[in-house]
């Protein structure tokens, strides 16, 4: 079987489902052995062309994960020639592999001995010391759905210089703590560079017990420059456009979009595996090259001009700073302090408030949402909720139009995107709400948007994830989408083995909330009708045994606690 070429139109079906199942087989044999032996793996074949072969064939799962592997080995090929051969060593001593390797590794690594990967805390120690004399570092993450549940796996750090330190946190955790990189972290010294830095701040601190310190958030800074322009409600930014805005000589981050085309359609994991492909090195590295000097220089410029020409700073109190630290505390405690956000929501909800006010002013009745221009007043209709009760007639007239040209946006990107449509929102949860509005045009479209989205995001879950996967690396709107699937059974064969996994998954830990909820309020806990039936649902033999236990053991508590087949007081 291991010798059998792999030709569909000769093989019997039998034939090939038992062909299909040892290259499975053996690329998951490979795949372990990288996992465990990481940068000491040492080469059992003379050749792994097969790896290139299995990119062809066409089982997306096989093709995904040859690919991978063949990077990997590609990398640590490249990098363990860099050491072992010289200048003066000839082609022939070269194994066949590493001259496989040689044709088509991106050598992003070999040609730019500034990148180091850390691994060894006694490594780390030395250069923790020498970023602890930076003025400033440039600072990002990696990670699987990064955030407080979702895990870090990788710290990267950049310094004036275009050196990049890129920190295996999924190889060993003790560098944050033995290897002193919590110091600096937390350090008052040196300033953090960082695009954006809720996310990877949740997952230090919920992950790791580290609070961000001295952080200069480029996001954050743009939106105060934008404001302090004039814009009262200006967009966030990716990366790549902060860059290209405060950077003429910025290059374009193309390859960060072919590499989020993997995770998020082929490898849902692929922040963890390692040992890391010269891909994710090359992308991991950027992201910090980026930020330094340049962008943090020019960015902190644009403050000190504005506070010169305005005159702002008046006996050494800088509004404008003050109004960025602010926002920066913010960014950091997003995820950590409930506070934050509230204090967001309430800010831009005062500033929608004010520019509908002026909509309502500046705009004859017979205006259109296509006429309107402004980017701030657009932004405001799309943030000001629909409440049909508080709502003038104009501004629900105007409301109603922006929801039909935000569908029709999205109904044209799914057609022609496709299967190959990427999730660019956290969630499409207003998509659910929509089709409770008053409008049966704007509740038919969006039931048919979410059952189309539901189809593709469904689908990629089935490809990229496995029977092992833990439901904190799964995505907001991914778990939006599992949410609605409802089988009756638990081993339901109309649902995919590992979408039915995580669907139980959920379940479990949606249990779990209500139990903890129903301890911790007693007689003022209160479910709805819905929730009960779901909760004595999950009593019969159709779910797994261990929700089941769960939800009989919620039952008996919510009849002693309200009387038997009531659920509130």
């Amino acid at each position: 079987m291991h010798h059998a070429r792999y030709d569909p139109e000769v093989l019997s079906p039998f034939i090939k489902q038992l062909k299909t199942e040892e290259i499975k087989a053996r690329l998951k044999e490979l795949c372990d052995q990288l996992s465990s032996e990481g940068n000491n793996f040492i080469p059992k074949a003379k050749s792994y062309g097969f790896l290139r072969a299995y990119q062809y064939i066409s089982e997306r799962d096989i093709q995904a994960e040859a690919k991978r592997l063949q990077q990997a080995l590609d990398t640590l090929f490249v990098a363990d020639m860099k050491n072992k051969y010289s200048l003066t060593t000839n082609i022939n001593v070269i194994a066949p592999y590493e001259k496989d390797a040689l044709l088509v590794v991106k050598t992003f690594m070999a040609s730019n001995p500034k990148v180091e990967i850390i691994t060894e805390t006694d490594k780390c120690l030395p250069i923790v010391e020498h970023l602890a004399k930076c003025d400033f570092i440039a600072l990002d993450a990696e990670g699987i759905n990064l955030g407080k549940d979702g895990p870090l796996t990788l710290l990267q750090i950049g310094t004036m210089d275009d050196k990049v330190y890129l920190f295996d946190i999924a190889t060993n955790t003790d560098l944050f703590r033995k290897g002193k990189l919590k110091d600096i972290l937390q350090s008052d010294k040196p300033v953090k560079v960082i695009h954006s830095c809720a996310g990877d701040s949740a997952a230090l601190y919920h992950q790791f017990d580290i609070k961000l310190n001295n952080v200069f958030d480029t996001q954050a800074s743009h939106l105060v420059i934008e404001e302090n322009k004039g814009r009262k409600l200006p967009p966030s930014m990716k990366l790549s456009d902060v860059c290209q805005m405060y950077n003429d000589k910025a290059k374009p981050l193309d390859q960060k979009d072919e590499l989020k085309v993997k995770w998020t359609k082929e490898d849902g994991e692929l922040w963890a595996r390692r040992p890391l492909t010269a891909e994710m090195i090359e992308y991991a590295s950027n992201d910090v090259t980026a930020l330094i000097p340049t962008v943090y220089h020019n960015q902190k410029r644009q403050y000190i001009l504005f506070c010169s020409s305005f005159n702002i700073i008046i006996l050494g109190e800088n509004k404008l700073i003050t109004k960025y630290q602010e926002r920066v505390e913010d960014e950091i405690n997003y995820y950590i302090d409930e506070t934050a956000p509230q204090r967001r929501r309430t800010r831009v909800d005062g500033i929608v408030e004010s520019i509908i006010s002026d909509i309502e002013r500046k705009y004859g009745k017979d205006t259109k949402f296509q006429d309107i221009t402004d980017e701030d007043e657009i932004n405001a209709l799309r943030n000001v909720r629909y409440d049909a009760e508080v709502m003038s007639p104009f501004i629900k007239q105007l409301k109603t139009e922006m929801i039909k040209a935000q569908l029709k946006e999205l109904s044209d990107q799914l057609s022609t995107e496709g299967n190959n449509f990427i999730p660019k929102a956290r969630s499409y949860g207003f998509l659910g709400a929509y089709q409770y509005l008053p409008d049966k045009d704007i509740q038919e479209e969006a039931k048919r948007l979410q059952k189309a989205l539901d189809t593709i995001i469904l689908s990629d879950m089935a490809d990229k994830y496995s029977l092992n996967t833990k439901l904190n690396v799964v995505k907001k709107c991914e778990k939006d989408a599992l949410q609605r699937i409802r089988p009756r059974h638990k081993d339901d064969n109309k649902f995919n083995p590992i979408l039915l996994s995580l669907y139980w998954q959920k379940q479990e830990i949606d249990l779990d909330f209500e139990i903890e909820q129903l301890e911790i309020t007693g007689r003022s806990y209160s479910i709805s009708q819905g929730k009960y039936k779901w909760i004595k649902f999950n009593c019969s033999a159709n779910v797994p045994n261990g929700i089941k236990i769960k939800a009989k053991r919620q039952l008996v508590k919510l009849d002693k606690t309200f009387g038997k087949g009531k659920f509130s007081a």
